[in-house]
């Protein structure tokens, strides 16, 4: 991370650097900023902890919405502590980690397509390869994904293997939700 923060300082960009990691904007900026700046012959490695925002730039940045009168805090390191408290309750990493599983399993047309062929009946993977167009490793793939997921459970019949919603109610509901 100093690497990198030297090596754009030298390329006189180190404010948009820092702008882009304290300010938790997306990589595709920070991507755009490099193909701008024409440095991607250059490489920076940034760890999962060089990614947590400073506790600086979180104090600053708190002491900037208190003075805007948005929110009344008097003391910043006490409103951060309670922060972070709050966050550890409500966010249990378990339930996170299903959560992000069903919505990566649900952010493929693929499945989705599949899925809606399945709150019309059961079906076996030559069925979903059929009415998809799809190849049998395809098909298999998605319908794993979606079955790590929880979204689909599976019914063995001999050496066939069937799929079905795994909860049809709340999938059927899900599937008819339109985004305009």
């Amino acid at each position: 991370m100093v690497i990198g923060k030297h090596l754009f300082a030298l390329l006189g960009i180190q404010d948009a650097l820092e702008q882009a990691l304290t300010g938790h904007l997306a990589c595709k900026s920070l991507f755009n900023m490099m193909l701008q700046n024409n440095i991607f012959k250059y490489v920076c490695w940034f760890h999962e902890a060089d990614r947590e925002m400073p506790k600086q730039a979180a104090e600053k940045r708190l002491e900037r919405l208190a003075k805007s009168g948005l929110r009344s805090c008097e003391n910043i390191s006490e409103h951060i502590k309670d922060l972070r408290g709050l966050a550890a309750k409500t966010v249990e990493p378990a339930v996170l980690k299903r959560q992000a599983r069903m919505f990566k399993a649900l952010a493929d047309e693929t499945r989705l397509k599949i899925l809606r062929l399945l709150a019309k009946r059961e079906m076996c993977v030559c069925e979903v390869m059929a009415a998809l167009s799809l190849t049998q490793p395809t098909a298999s793939h998605h319908l794993r994904i979606l079955e790590n997921a929880e979204l689909v459970k599976d019914r063995k019949d001999g050496k066939w293997v069937f799929y079905s919603l795994a909860d049809p109610v709340v999938m059927r509901s899900l599937l008819q939700f339109n985004v305009s």
